[in-house]
């Protein structure tokens, strides 16, 4: 298996369902408006760095706490620098380890590498895989190389507040986590992110809507947005109903 021009995570995913799941999922997302961005969905590894340049060492880092792709036992994982053109370029194999924070942060997997010093300009993804290259990482999808160039979107890192590789961090380097978003600089400086906060006051009377028996549709019959919205539910439900059954089938043990 040779993965060229998409992240681990879709090889993996037509490898274990049929595709007309993942064709009805796909179908779904773009009829409600969700179809997912270049970084949408699971975890990704991250730079150190936003931009590097030939010749240059670069360390990229990821975190999960566990998903479909595989687990720790079925590594090692090897990565690879992905050229535009598709060529893969090993990279060396993944370091992961076990943080003791439990949750998303469960394992962390990094490597580092140096590029190579005549690789030209451009936007580079990284794969990994294990030896068979049908395994990957808990959620760990992949990740993005900016050599020559600045991103074309912010750089945010889940990562735990005590990675090793946040004194590495530029400055204004964003951290995230759930519910709260600082820079590497301020956290060296000493000033933790605030945890979100619920209002535990009692909750007010609940007020009650009468529900409309019926809807006028407006001149012209029903408008484009409606349409879309009850079409693209309906197709998101039937691929979850797959999805479920695809994965039930997968489940059951065979007979004796």
């Amino acid at each position: 298996m040779n993965p060229t021009g998409s992240a681990l995570v879709y090889s993996c995913v037509h490898r274990r369902l049929p595709v007309v799941v993942v064709s009805l999922l796909a179908a779904a997302l773009l009829l409600v408006g969700l179809g997912p961005p270049a970084h949408a969905g699971g975890s990704w590894f991250r730079p150190v760095k936003d931009r590097s340049e030939p010749g240059e060492p670069v360390t990229l880092v990821g975190y999960t706490g566990g998903g479909t792709l595989g687990g720790v036992e079925d590594g090692p994982f090897d990565g690879y620098l992905v050229t535009p053109d598709g060529a893969r370029l090993p990279v060396g194999r993944l370091d992961v380890r076990e943080t003791g924070q439990g949750g998303y942060l469960t394992l962390r997997a990094s490597i580092t590498f140096t590029l190579p010093a005549d690789l030209g300009p451009g936007v580079y993804e990284f794969h990994y895989c294990n030896a068979a290259c049908d395994e990957g990482l808990g959620d760990i999808i992949g990740g993005e190389v900016f050599v020559g160039v600045d991103p074309s979107y912010p750089v945010s890192r889940e990562w735990a507040l005590d990675d090793p590789e946040i004194a590495n961090l530029a400055d204004d380097a964003r951290l995230v986590g759930p519910g709260w978003e600082t820079t590497a600089g301020e956290l060296r400086a000493g000033h933790l992110p605030r945890p979100p906060t619920f209002d535990t006051a009692a909750p007010s009377e609940p007020t009650t809507v009468p529900m409309a028996t019926a809807v006028e549709e407006p001149s012209g019959g029903t408008s484009g947005a409606t349409t879309t919205s009850v079409v693209g539910g309906g197709a998101l439900a039937a691929a979850s109903l797959a999805l479920f059954g695809a994965r039930r089938r997968r489940g059951r043990p065979s007979a004796a």
